[in-house]
């Protein structure tokens, strides 16, 4: 090229060639140059810039040269290298590379690192600074070196160093020596010649000066017009900035927050509308707030959800009574009202009115992951798991890019929204909280204080035992997210497994001895989970900070992991949403058959004590209307001798008595179609023919009844006496009364009428195991058929004067002993109406043959059919044929037959 410079005349003094890294005794000149040129007048007249080499080091140079020649000579080289033959530079660079490998080996060892970790070494290398062979070896923090370069001038083919740069001082070395310029020059050539390239300048005066004139103000004008447009746009930004900075609509009034209780299961109760109901909550929650630690050890009870422009928000109290709003503070909340992240609980805005100071967040209804993971009925398997672990690496990855530090990251500032996404929050705003933070300190239990370190990594607790502030690392975000791994394996409290033996203040000594293997939660192995899961979570929660992964890397191997367990992520989760809503149905279902078992056993105990058809009314609110029943017949008992008896019997023998004999009583009187009215002592009531009508049926059901009974106490054996014979007086009557509902707190369902007093006075004037039976008992009964009877004469009875008795004897029917197992053919319809529902629907699901009073038949195919799908109209046809098949038109049961439908359906 130079040579050709040359045949252009361009070495006439008005050029200036510059070459870099140029080297004369490797450039080579074509033949036919040569015969116009000779090689020293080519390499003339030019400047070359280039790195020092070794060879400008002179004497020191030689010596290395000479101990580099000798040594190739010898073993293992046996080069043979001739004195006259030159050595190659690299060998000084070889030299200086190894030596420069030396020095930061050494380096990493004297400071306690390993040098066989790549990192590490290269940690030593960096701003490396040493004189050695081929130079000065500087590296910058790059891991490259920074050479020092020398001008050279070239005349005749011989070069010489003008100029030299210093890397170690940057600065210029001049040596003082004069440069050859092309043509001879003593001055260097003009940037452009007089007249320009192109001869452009040389034209008449005039038009130059009104050309430089136009191109004078065209430049002017382009130069303010765009620095007004500059100046315009960075004072738009500024301004911007500023009014960014202040925030519009993130600092909140208090009087704009409407606010709302949440119960424990995080939904909302409630609203307090008024400004005292809302500064007592909040007074509650700070005096609350106390009882734990700045970050939110328990749970949310500590909160309050408020409404905030139509959306539920959680408002976090603040324990600061001034609110000086800095501008390193502004800042602060520009940093945080600006970070937008799936995983990142959302700052909605800060309240600084006093006493009221605090900050809004995004709501989750979920609670806290540690609530989540403490609930033994959520079913959370390894998607869950690995979900929960992807949404918080993703959340500090984010945080960590934006320069934001979380220092109190731990389950309970990983909260679940309602879509089952975990979010970070209680991050940012140091300088806003700090106050908060000094305050939660000095008035922290003990405990409380090794709590909170139960998520610090070792060196911070070191840092705090020493009596220094907690610092807040990169690195100790990431041991807190590994505790929280093992928290997401074991479904509890970091060290819970480890707390056994343990005291808390234990547990955090151990962990900040550095112990070999370092002293870490007890892991219960989840087999579902992959096995790097497990290895990511121990090399997060390493003893040393620069062997912990950066949230980067996290969330890159978790994407790996997480793809070993099966399909995408998301996809996954929502199957696994699936299921746990499957799970959730299964559960209300449980539950709701639980409460239908418990409403049937409360409306049995119910219809024990009163009517069914008096109960349902009652149920439903409405008035029970006393009503008149123009025949039924009563049955009153006592016992003979009572009194006697409880004179030489314990309180608890007594009441064991009556409790054998009335439970008795109660199992004969449920085979007939009577109601027992009350018990009051020794006295027993009972009635038949309301509140549903049977006709003359009512005495005859007493009767049988009765006998019944009597036969049964005869064998009756009093326990705690059992040499003593029970004596029972009773005493039937039939005739009209007026039933109704006495009371609301305890209602019951009372007689009114003669006739009420009148078998009174029977059972009253009767004989021990004798039934005493008024005349129109006895009437009715004869019309019926089958009953014998002995008459007693003449008895006087007071109010009615002397009036003609009889002794119920005997009658031709065996007591009943039909249970609810028989099968319905064989109810009346008045049973059918008594049957509870939950006894009816089973009853209606027997297929056995029966037996009707007396009589084989075989159960209906209707009562057989008890398909779910059954319809209501059906179920009235079958209802009907009962009727009409058992007893027909000509008993008069037809009026039953709208209850009988009800109990029915029911069932």
């Amino acid at each position: 090229m130079l040579a050709e410079a040359r045949k252009l005349d361009m070495f006439n003094g008005e050029y200036m060639f510059i070459t870099m890294d140029f080297s004369a005794e490797s450039s080579e000149v074509d033949e036919a140059d040569l015969l116009e040129f000779n090689k020293t007048t080519v390499l003339s007249g030019f400047l070359d810039i280039s790195p020092e080499q070794p060879s400008d080091h002179g004497e020191k140079y030689e010596v290395f040269i000479n101990q580099v020649r000798n040594a190739t000579n010898q073993y293992p080289f046996f080069s043979n290298l001739q004195p006259a033959e030159k050595v190659d530079n690299k060998a000084a660079y070889l030299y200086d590379a190894i030596y420069l490998y030396a020095l930061a080996y050494n380096k990493t060892l004297e400071q306690g690192a390993n040098p066989d970790n790549v990192t590490e070494l290269m940690k030593r290398v960096f701003s490396a600074n040493f004189t050695g062979k081929s130079g000065q070896v500087v590296i910058d923090n790059k891991g490259d070196r920074v050479p020092a370069f020398v001008v050279r001038s070239f005349k005749d083919g011989v070069s010489e160093v003008i100029y030299k740069y210093e890397p170690r001082s940057e600065e210029k070395k001049s040596f003082g020596k004069k440069i050859f310029w092309p043509g001879g020059r003593i001055n260097p050539p003009l940037d452009q010649p007089e007249c320009g390239f192109h001869r452009e300048l040389c034209q008449e005066k005039d038009k130059s000066s009104q050309s430089t004139l136009i191109q004078t103000i065209a430049i002017v004008f382009v130069m303010v017009f765009i620095f007004g447009a500059t100046a315009g746009f960075f004072y738009y930004r500024r301004k911007k900035f500023e009014k960014d900075l202040l925030g519009e609509g993130f600092f909140v009034s208090y009087d704009q927050i409407m606010s709302g209780t949440v119960n424990q299961n995080g939904k909302i109760n409630g609203s307090l509308t008024s400004k005292a109901a809302i500064t007592t909550a909040l007074l509650t929650n700070a005096e609350s707030y106390s009882m734990v630690s700045d970050s939110e050890s328990m749970t949310d009870r500590n909160k309050l959800v408020v409404r905030f422009n139509g959306d539920h928000v959680r408002l976090k109290k603040l324990k600061k009574n001034t609110a000086n709003m800095s501008r390193d503070i502004l800042l602060e909340f520009k940093e945080v009202r600006e970070l937008h992240h799936t995983n990142l609980c959302q700052v909605v805005g800060v309240c600084i009115q006093i006493p009221n100071i605090c900050i809004l967040n995004q709501y989750c209804s979920k609670g806290s992951l540690q609530d989540v993971l403490q609930k033994e009925e959520i079913n959370i398997d390894k998607m869950f798991k690995m979900s929960f672990a992807a949404d918080i690496a993703a959340g500090m990855q984010e945080l960590h890019r934006n320069g934001i530090i979380h220092g109190r990251l731990h389950s309970n500032n990983c909260c679940i929204d309602n879509r089952w996404v975990c979010k970070i929050t209680d991050f940012g705003m140091d300088k806003f909280r700090q106050d908060h933070f000094n305050n939660n300190e000095e008035e922290e239990s003990e405990y409380q204080k090794y709590r909170n370190m139960l998520w610090t990594a070792p060196e911070l607790i070191t840092d705090i035992a020493s009596g220094q502030r907690k610092r807040k690392t990169k690195e100790g975000d990431i041991y807190s997210y590994g505790i929280i791994m093992s928290e997401i394996v074991n479904r509890s409290d970091p060290y819970a497994e480890n707390s056994e033996d343990l005291e808390i203040n234990d547990i955090i000594k151990n962990v900040q001895e550095k112990k070999s293997p370092p002293f870490r939660p007890k892991i219960i192995l989840d087999e579902d989970l992959h096995e790097h899961y497990y290895t990511l979570m121990y090399e997060c929660w390493s003893d040393y900070p620069n062997q912990r992964p950066c949230f980067d890397k996290i969330s890159a191997r978790l994407k790996r992991i997480a793809g070993r367990n099966g399909g995408n992520l998301m996809d996954n989760m929502i199957k696994m949403m699936e299921k746990y809503t499957d799970h959730l149905e299964e559960l209300v279902a449980d539950r709701t058959k639980q409460l239908e078992d418990e409403k049937a056993k409360t409306d049995e105990l119910l219809y024990r004590m009163l009517p069914r058809t008096v109960a349902e009314q009652l149920k439903r609110g409405e008035l029970v209307e006393a009503e008149s029943f123009a025949m039924v017949t009563i049955f009153f008992s006592d016992i003979v001798g009572f009194t006697s008896l409880c004179s030489i019997s314990t309180p608890l023998q007594v009441v064991s008595l009556l409790n054998d004999l009335y439970t008795l009583f109660d199992s004969v009187i449920s085979n007939y179609e009577v109601y027992k009215v009350e018990t009051i002592g020794d006295a027993y009531m009972v009635v038949s023919g309301l509140p549903i009508r049977n006709k003359m049926q009512h005495a005859k059901e007493i009767g049988a009844m009765s006998l019944h009974i009597l036969s049964a106490v005869k064998t009756f054996v009093v326990r705690h006496k059992p040499e003593q014979k029970l004596l029972v007086r009773i005493g039937l009557h039939t005739g009209p009364v007026v039933a109704g509902v006495v009371g609301t707190t305890m209602p019951r369902y009372c007689l009114f009428g003669d006739s009420v007093n009148f078998a009174s006075r029977m059972e009253s004037t009767g004989e021990p195991l004798r039934i005493h039976v008024s005349p129109a008992f006895k009437n009715i009964v004869e019309k019926i058929g089958g009953f014998h009877f002995e008459e007693r004469g003449e008895t006087f009875l007071k109010g009615k004067g002397n009036i003609k008795t009889y002794w119920l004897t005997g009658c031709d029917e065996p007591p009943r002993k039909r249970f609810y197992s028989e099968t319905l053919v064989s109810y009346t319809p008045m049973e059918m109406v008594r049957t509870p529902p939950p006894v009816l629907r089973n009853l209606i699901k027997q297929s056995s043959p029966l037996s009707h009073r007396g009589s084989p038949v075989a159960l209906a195919p209707q009562w057989q059919r008890t398909n779910s799908t059954r319809s209501k109209v059906e179920t009235n046809n079958i209802a009907s044929n009962y009727i009409n098949k058992d007893y027909g038109k000509e008993n008069g049961d037809m009026e039953l037959l709208p209850l009988i439908k009800n109990n029915i359906i029911e069932a």
